[in-house]
């Protein structure tokens, strides 16, 4: 808190006031100079202050074609400034002032950003959260919500002070390293997350809504809510799952959301270890796809009057005794392809080998020969 000797006209700044934003290998702070004078100005505006003359005087914001000035602060009527003595530095941001003018020496360095043609444009500070996103790192983070928090020299360590970045900025995307647990409540609807792989980034959901949501590099675990896209992530154990996966991996038991009647797609996906994974269809009445996967996956509960095509690069397809409805199609792309089919009655099971698709292509060949005339021109024309 500031404190203000009105008598001697000392304004003293504690160095707990100021931000800190770097500690080695020299201790960096920040001073919003906006923060700092509507502070002032309580201070003024008290019982104690009011009879005193004004510290500071303020030009706000100005528009001159299409660009904003920034704000202006000036120290008058012989005020000065003592920040809390210490080896450190002071970077004076938000404004133009005068402040560095008026500080009494000590340890302290003062920074101050003046310029004729300094800006405040809100794009200015967008462009800092670089692609757009809003920066979370639970490793080396901190908690905050103000600028420069959220941006990648200085990301936030939880989703909450993410979240109110986003509401603020109207950024819809994160970009995560570390481990999230989401929390009831917490809304991931048309959001976006990039994570540098899923060993290194992971969410645990716990039936949070993430319609329309798209996940990339991550780890992810629990209860989802909505169908959205997955790009080059790990499933550990999942249930509700809706929507497409490309290029991901299933290191868990997969479980369809029973209520969705839309298409799901694994397109170039694998299971992970040794272990085949396990793909709870779950009763659900849409269309599914598994489109050039590779490594073992048994299907359980395929039992709507639905279909299922599957194309196996490689690996083994085996369906389960509760595969007891609708249609499986499954297509063997290699000779290292095979197929363990025990799905109950009520289930057709087609299979097409990579063998049987060449043969025939050859037979359709041959019979096209067939049909060659026998005799050939041979005159003198």
């Amino acid at each position: 808190m500031l404190i203000v000797d009105w008598i001697a006209k000392i304004i003293s700044v504690p160095k707990s006031y100021t931000i800190l934003v770097q500690s080695s290998p020299i201790e960096i702070r920040r001073l919003d100079i906006d923060i700092f004078r509507l502070d002032l100005k309580d201070l003024e505006d008290s019982e104690e202050g009011m009879v005193y003359p004004d510290t500071h005087q303020h030009n706000t914001t100005i528009t001159v074609g299409g660009v904003t000035l920034a704000r202006v602060i000036e120290m008058i009527n012989g005020y000065t400034i003592t920040f809390e003595d210490g080896n450190y530095a002071v970077n004076l941001v938000g404004a133009n002032s005068n402040i560095a003018d008026v500080v009494n020496l000590n340890q302290v360095s003062i920074r101050s950003g003046n310029s004729a043609g300094l800006i405040d444009l809100p794009a200015i500070r967008l462009q800092s959260f670089i692609g757009a996103r809003i920066y979370i790192d639970t490793v080396v983070g901190a908690a905050g919500t103000v600028f420069p928090k959220g941006t990648p020299p200085f990301p936030v360590d939880n989703f909450d002070d993410a979240h109110a970045i986003e509401v603020l900025l109207n950024l819809t995307r994160y970009n995560l390293r570390g481990d999230i647990i989401f929390q009831a409540g917490d809304d991931l609807v048309d959001s976006e997350w990039f994570g540098a792989s899923f060993i290194s980034a992971s969410l645990v959901f716990s039936g949070q809504e993430m319609d329309h949501a798209t996940f990339h590099q991550m780890g992810l675990t629990g209860q989802f809510n909505g169908r959205a896209t997955f790009e080059c992530c790990s499933f550990g154990s999942v249930t509700d799952f809706a929507g497409v996966a490309i290029g991901c991996c299933l290191d868990g038991d997969v479980t369809l959301d029973s209520a969705d009647a839309e298409d799901v797609l694994f397109k170039n996906c694998t299971s992970l270890g040794v272990v085949s994974a396990v793909l709870d269809c779950n009763g659900s009445s849409g269309k599914v796809h598994l489109s050039n996967w590779v490594g073992g996956i048994i299907i359980s509960n395929f039992s709507a009057s639905n279909e299922m095509v599957i194309d196996c690069t490689t690996g083994t397809i085996e369906l389960d005794s509760s595969c007891t409805a609708g249609v499986i199609k499954v297509r063997m792309n290699a000779a290292s392809a095979s197929l363990i089919d025990n799905s109950g009655a009520g289930c057709t099971v087609i299979v097409e080998s990579i063998t049987t698709s060449i043969e025939a292509k050859i037979d359709t060949i041959d019979s096209k020969i067939d049909t060659l005339p026998a005799d050939v021109w041979d005159e003198t024309l």
